[in-house]
């Protein structure tokens, strides 16, 4: 199984401990491909490219390891846009090119995606309690498969992961996945998510 790129950050996310990083403007990101405009709150850091290596192969190690063989890891990741507050609270972005004639049906790949990142939770925090719904919703009169999953690993700390997918009509496959622990950053980047705009 190929594993796409946001399965890939995300438990990079989650299996590495960062510190917290200082202030920085407002990003503002433009998608030229999806039309996609939207201004990522201060608080959150862009990640350099030699950061964003290192995240990725750990978290390609890590997934190796939790699953005892071999995985096979999208290589679009190389392209997204990351930000962190620190290693609970992150955001990403990714857009792609999805062909349906050699990948298949794209909400049957969505399903087995979503899958997959409950299997890889289950086996990083095998004692705790999670849960996970899947809905749609529409942002700026684009509709998205939504996913949310819920991981209570202590009685203090719960791992919150909010993915949305669109497939657009030029076969960009749209991704956005907010994870974070924080309740108060969690609403921050989710409604500056909610607040983006894509070009008609």
């Amino acid at each position: 199984m190929k594993i796409r790129s946001l399965i890939l950050f995300f438990f990079s996310a989650l299996l590495i401990s960062c510190n917290k990083v200082e202030n920085t403007p407002g990003t503002q990101i433009v998608d030229i491909s999806t039309g996609f405009t939207m201004t990522v709150p201060s608080r959150f850091k862009k990640l350099n490219n030699e950061t964003k290596k290192e995240q990725l192969q750990r978290g390609k190690n890590q997934l190796n390891k939790l699953h005892e063989k071999e995985l096979q890891f999208d290589s679009s990741l190389e392209r997204a846009k990351m930000f962190q507050y620190d290693g609970d609270n992150l955001f990403l972005l990714n857009t792609k090119n999805y062909d349906i004639s050699s990948q298949g049906n794209y909400d049957e790949a969505i399903k087995e995606l979503n899958q997959f990142a409950y299997q890889t939770q289950s086996l990083n925090f095998p004692t705790a309690r999670i849960d996970s719904s899947t809905s749609k919703e529409t942002i700026d009169g684009v509709k998205f498969i939504k996913y949310i999953l819920n991981a209570k690993i202590s009685e203090n700390k719960t791992m919150h992961l909010i993915n949305y997918y669109h497939l657009f009509g030029n076969n960009a496959d749209f991704t956005a996945s907010i994870v974070f622990t924080d309740e108060e950053l969690g609403k921050e980047i989710l409604k500056a998510f909610k607040a983006s705009k894509f070009k008609k």
